[in-house]
């Protein structure tokens, strides 16, 4: 059985409002179809005109009822299709105002889904201040967003135009949190299509789905039932190290959180050539945990007289205003 609008039904309801004024004021009094449509418009519409005709008390009557049943039906559908009216002049002004912004933005993220996992995602994302774009089709989630300021494009992750419309092309990284597989899959070939050089997480649900969405085009693949499995297993055997680390971050006091951060020496390139001891991270309250090499090589505690080269990703650990303050110096 099909859904049927309210718009349709109070169109429905108009009309047959009409038809039983025109239809009424013909059995009763006898006059012709335009006599009585006239008079059942004017009476609907209030105008105020005189009665085309004497009305019989059979046919004043009837006005009556008209008057008390069809004024609100079509006083009501009239506040209803000019509300619709002005609200959809407003969402089309306000998806062109959203569309200028995400237009402007280069190095941004996208995240496909605002589900429970894309919510907490892009909530995070939200206090930390970080430019990004999220895709869902929930007109809920859509309202959720809109109210607290989120960029956002309605509609289907895995069609192409919507991921152009999200600004694929000049997007940085791609998280897919998508519930279905399939449709993370999708979306990883359709981002890495349009955009070779994106970054692309993705959610998967089965452990045979994670090989597929590598080969689709996949940088890293998240799997929550593992994550959460891993952690309470570590909780076990080390429940106080689970204490005090936690997936943000680190919890030092109530109001303060260390982050693990990145920082990619070619969007700095003065750090080329340096040591670690020369730019003084540690001094400045920043440590670096590993540095990831263009061969994948991985090195862990790097010493001070380490060397930055072309192609390193610092893996970091500092407060969040640290790291601000330590980046915007270099």
């Amino acid at each position: 059985m099909f859904p049927v609008s309210r718009k349709f039904l109070l169109l429905c309801a108009v009309i047959l409002v009409i038809a039983v004024g025109t239809l009424g004021y013909q059995w009763i009094e006898g006059w012709d179809f335009g006599t009585a449509l006239y008079m059942t418009i004017i009476t609907l519409t209030t105008t105020g005109f005189a009665e085309v005709e004497p009305l019989s008390e059979t046919g004043r009557y009837f006005t009556i009822f008209i008057l008390l049943i069809g004024v609100g039906t079509v006083a009501y559908s009239i506040s209803f299709f000019m509300n619709e009216i002005f609200t959809s002049s407003y969402q089309i002004n306000r998806r062109k105002r959203m569309a200028k912004k995400i237009g402007n933005l280069q190095g941004h993220s996208i995240v496909a889904g605002y589900g429970r996992m894309g919510r907490v995602i892009s909530r995070e994302l939200l206090k930390k201040g970080s430019d990004f774009v999220v895709i869902d089709n929930n007109h809920e989630h859509i309202r959720e967003m809109a109210g607290l300021g989120i960029l956002h494009v309605e509609g289907d992750a895995t069609h192409d135009e919507i991921l152009q419309e999200a600004g694929i092309h000049e997007a940085k990284v791609v998280a897919s949190m998508l519930r279905n597989d399939a449709d993370n899959l999708y979306v990883s070939l359709a981002a890495k299509d349009l955009n070779p050089d994106v970054f692309i997480i993705a959610r998967s649900n089965e452990d045979e789905a994670k090989r597929k969405l590598i080969r689709a085009g996949a940088d890293r693949v998240v799997s929550p039932l593992i994550v959460s499995a891993q952690r309470v297993a570590n909780t076990i055997l080390n429940p106080m190290v689970e204490g005090f680390i936690d997936i943000g971050g680190v919890n030092l006091e109530a109001d303060k959180r260390i982050q693990m951060a990145d920082l990619c020496v070619d969007d700095h390139p003065n750090l080329l050539g340096k040591t670690l001891k020369n730019v003084g991270f540690k001094r400045e309250g920043m440590i670096v945990l590993g540095i990831k090499k263009t061969s994948s090589e991985f090195v862990f505690g790097p010493k001070s007289d380490y060397e930055f080269q072309q192609g390193d990703i610092l893996i970091t650990l500092s407060t969040p205003e640290n790291y601000r303050e330590i980046v915007e110096d270099i």
